[in-house]
């Protein structure tokens, strides 16, 4: 079996995506596509990750994420974040037949290439394996090697689902703990940015800053 990944991201609408940050649509794009990018940036640092697609909800976002050297594909189901994932697989597939696939958010901005290949190089014994977010409930890396569907269960405590469908869990007990920390809120965003994050996300913090919006305490940390 090969040991090349396609590494599936999908992306919420990008006037959606995010809201819980509570920031205007232009500044919360900002910071989106500055995490993407960022995330995005740190898979391609990895030797064994082959094609990255990003999966959008809408055509106008393909135009965001063009210059970054990956493969668009517009999710034409409009089924939600599993669908979505599903239809990155199936693509990646049709590329490249009988391809290990791994999904990623794109909300990863401290990734570290040497926790994302420390992960996919664990994720080769396992037909289907998951990272826990740093909650202990998410899921920030599901991946299906070849000749396996995903089968996604994104969603509510989905790290127990996808343990309950017989994907096997990796880097416990804190191990790749930059893969662990994906951003939904502002305190979030702190915390990654403190422990260390790629310099788009970096630089559009230092523009909340210049702003004067108000940050709220990290959140996990672990």
């Amino acid at each position: 079996m090969s040991n090349a990944w396609t590494v599936v991201i999908p992306q919420k609408d990008l006037r959606l995506a995010k809201s819980r940050m509570e920031l205007s649509y232009a500044v919360r794009r900002r910071v989106v596509v500055a995490m993407l990018e960022d995330t995005i940036t740190a898979a391609s640092g990895v030797e064994s990750v082959e094609r990255i697609i990003v999966v959008c909800d809408t055509s106008h976002d393909v135009e965001a994420f063009s210059h970054l050297g990956v493969i668009t594909h517009v999710d034409q189901m409009g089924g939600g974040l599993n669908v979505a994932v599903e239809a990155g697989a199936a693509l990646a597939r049709e590329v490249h037949p009988g391809c290990n696939v791994a999904v990623l958010p794109g909300d990863l901005p401290g990734l570290r290439s040497i926790d994302l290949s420390g992960a996919l190089d664990l994720a080769l014994r396992n037909p289907r394996s998951f990272v826990t977010d740093a909650s202990g409930s998410g899921t920030t890396l599901l991946a299906a090697t070849a000749g396996h569907e995903l089968r996604a269960a994104y969603g509510e405590s989905s790290s127990a689902l996808h343990a309950l469908s017989g994907a096997v869990e990796i880097g416990r007990g804190g191990q790749l703990g930059s893969l662990r920390r994906d951003v939904d809120n502002l305190a979030d965003l702190r915390t990654v940015v403190a422990a260390g994050c790629g310099p788009r996300t970096r630089q559009a913090y230092a523009e909340l800053s210049l702003r004067g919006i108000p940050m709220p305490s990290a959140g996990v940390t672990n």
